[in-house]
């Protein structure tokens, strides 16, 4: 098996892989903060909407550097001309745009295994 090249991708993959232990931690939680006010979740409901929420802000962040990673990978296929490392460049960055995009559709359902972990139905909003 080939080793990862770059450590902290395999890092961010764990903690969102992690996810929706957290979240079952969270939503488990019975005690008050110390300042006397109300805890951060009262339903598992909520977290579920919070999680939602989450993923789509991120998700929206990820379609947007997707775009100008291909834009970028467009602009080096054009100025890289007849130069092969140049255009190999482009393509790898290309590739890479592609695989993020397909990371971040296959995030979206993290609300949805979350919902599942935590034996609940997603809400409507989501």
């Amino acid at each position: 098996m080939r080793m990862l090249r770059n450590p902290s991708l395999a890092r961010l993959v764990v903690g969102l892989l992690t996810l929706p232990w957290a979240s079952t931690a969270l939503a488990q939680s019975t005690t008050t903060p110390k300042s006397g006010g109300k805890p951060l979740f009262d339903t598992i409901e909520q977290v579920i909407a919070w999680s939602c929420k989450v993923v789509d802000v991120l998700f929206t962040f990820a379609v947007i550097v997707t775009i100008v990673f291909v834009l970028l990978a467009a602009i080096q296929y054009i100025t890289g001309g007849a130069d092969p490392a140049k255009v190999k460049n482009a393509h790898q960055k290309l590739i890479w745009a592609a695989i993020g995009f397909a990371v971040a559709l296959i995030s979206a359902t993290v609300p949805d295994i979350v919902a599942i972990a935590l034996g609940t139905t997603l809400p409507a909003a989501c």
